[in-house]
């Protein structure tokens, strides 16, 4: 009882009073009424590790942070959550992985500090300055239009335009060659070992080059970084920027579009930054119009780390194609990758009347 009873100590897990606010709030829940974020904490104290064997409960959670928003107790739950995942992965519990485990099985071959990473193709034609103390993380934005080549989404344009906006502003980052997968979902699914190994590999090989910042486009990549690698391993030897607080006060000419935005939830919930989006689509020719669900109370995309994507997955994504569509908007822009893929995904068994066409917000205004 050691272990779990640490677990809920340091998460206020034990302070919970089942007021049912998270329930209520959780985009899975309301998708799958079986599921609620206190039922996997409650099994805990009743049932110790115990509570964790044979339970798919513990996976479904998003970690999109919703519940901590409106918990009354200030408990924890992003971090019960990714704490219940490592232990229940040390016991030989397995999440249900996505598209056959190929994006995990990625990850960990990405483990291997022998592999030269051959993804840069899509930096031909920008500038770049090998001797800058500015790194541009590109993170798996290159591998993901090989796996998901049939949605055509070229997620690598969302690097090419991330780094032409940066050359826009006058800062020619450098690249990082020997960087890896920030670590992100594998931690979110409790392999501790092959995130420190992926996030010891990245730190060193940053600090070797003589990077003093680094940029990310990701919001995955940038909350692993910015929250996760101090955790882990203290404070950083480089300090870390998502690309929006380095374009914040430039303006950026664009063609005039009504736009709906997607927060991501690592910008939104997990970092409190959803001003900072609406701030550089203040900077240019987008006109927003917000959902229903926006900022602060904005809903998942409905998978997270590429694990237990399922048919309630598809209900929370549908809803939310819906609510976008609800805006009249021409275009729902998001600044995340996955939530691109996912709600791309989602619509295509729709008719071609009820799409709405979404578009990464930096290829938008690049």
């Amino acid at each position: 009882m050691g272990e779990v009873l640490n677990l809920l100590s340091e998460t206020r897990g034990l302070v919970c009073i089942e007021c049912g606010r998270c329930t209520g709030i959780c985009p899975v829940s309301r998708a799958e009424s079986r599921f609620s974020p206190r039922s996997v904490l409650v099994r805990m104290i009743h049932e110790d590790v115990e509570g964790l064997k044979d339970n798919p409960h513990i996976w479904y959670c998003l970690t999109c942070g919703l519940c901590s928003e409106v918990c009354p107790m200030e408990l924890d739950y992003l971090q019960f959550t990714a704490l219940t995942r490592k232990i229940a992965n040390r016991l030989g519990e397995e999440a249900y992985c996505s598209h056959g485990g190929a994006l995990q099985s990625l990850m960990r071959i990405m483990t291997d500090p022998k592999l030269k990473p051959d993804k840069f193709q899509w930096a031909e034609g920008l500038k770049f300055n090998k001797r800058s103390e500015i790194g541009y993380f590109t993170g798996c934005l290159p591998f993901f239009d090989t796996i998901f080549y049939d949605l055509k989404l070229e997620t690598g344009s969302i690097a090419r335009s991330a780094v032409r906006l940066l050359n826009r502003i006058g800062i020619e980052p450098a690249l990082i060659p020997e960087e890896r997968c920030c670590g992100h979902d594998l931690l979110w699914m409790g392999d501790l070992e092959n995130f420190r190994k992926l996030a010891e590999h990245n730190i060193e090989v940053i600090e070797k080059q003589g990077l003093k910042k680094v940029v990310f486009s990701c919001p995955e990549g940038y909350r692993t970084f910015k929250l996760d690698y101090p955790r882990h391993f203290g404070s950083l030897p480089f300090e870390v920027y998502h690309i929006f607080e380095l374009l914040k006060g430039h303006k950026f000419e664009t063609e005039k579009k009504t736009i709906t935005y997607q927060d991501p939830c690592r910008l939104s919930h997990h970092l409190g930054l959803d001003q900072l989006p609406r701030d550089i689509i203040a900077s240019t020719g987008l006109d927003l119009v917000e959902m229903r669900h926006t900022r602060r109370k904005s809903i998942c995309c409905g998978v997270a780390s590429w694990i237990s994507c399922t048919v309630y997955s598809k209900r929370i994504q549908l809803s939310r194609l819906e609510e976008a569509r609800a805006t009249g908007a021409e275009i729902l822009a998001t600044s995340c990758p996955k939530c691109l893929i996912h709600l791309n995904c989602a619509q295509q068994d729709l008719p071609e009347g009820d799409r709405i066409p979404i578009q990464d917000l930096l290829t938008l205004i690049s």
